[in-house]
């Protein structure tokens, strides 16, 4: 996606879809949504969608330098498959600013030696979660970077450092 792009996606399907670059050296992601401007999903499901390169984040979503906002959402089944490094099964943000509320990130991977966050990945990024359950995303953890909680959010594993009122790591 190009700067200044808007997406809006409201009680959609994204469903098994690949995004793939391939050689030595490449880098990819957004198997199922790359947005480098603003994007808005509401009551829809990103589902097994693939990302795959020698460097690849993003399986589900990658954000780069991009804003966007997931409302009542599930992130579920995606992956991220790097032959060198992966990040981010679910959603990859960098750069960028992320909020997901009232949203379900669950059953995502991350494959490659060097992996991290199978769940959520936030590099030079802001990522803000509430009333959001991140769970059984493997391999590893279900986040790797920063996390804003702004409350009420249900993990099930420490990575996120969920502390506000209401949130629980599990």
């Amino acid at each position: 996606a190009q700067e200044n792009t808007i997406l809006t996606a409201d009680t959609s399907t994204i469903d098994d879809n690949e995004a793939v670059t391939t050689g030595v050296g490449s880098a990819g992601g957004g198997g199922g949504i790359f947005n480098g401007g603003t994007a808005t999903i509401e009551n829809s499901t990103i589902s097994r969608n693939r990302a795959s390169a020698d460097s690849v984040a993003g399986g589900g979503i990658a954000n780069i330098l991009g804003t966007m906002t997931i409302i009542n959402s599930t992130i579920s089944g995606n992956a991220a498959d790097g032959t060198n490094d992966s990040q981010g099964g679910g959603i990859f943000n960098t750069n960028g600013t992320v909020t997901l509320c009232h949203g379900t990130v669950a059953g995502n991977s991350v494959f490659g030696p060097q992996s991290a966050g199978a769940g959520i990945a936030t590099t030079n990024g802001t990522t803000s979660l509430i009333n959001c359950v991140v769970a059984s995303n493997a391999p590893g953890s279900n986040f790797f970077g920063p996390v804003v909680d702004l409350g009420n959010n249900l993990a099930s594993d420490s990575s996120g450092g969920l502390l506000a009122s209401g949130s629980l790591n599990n």
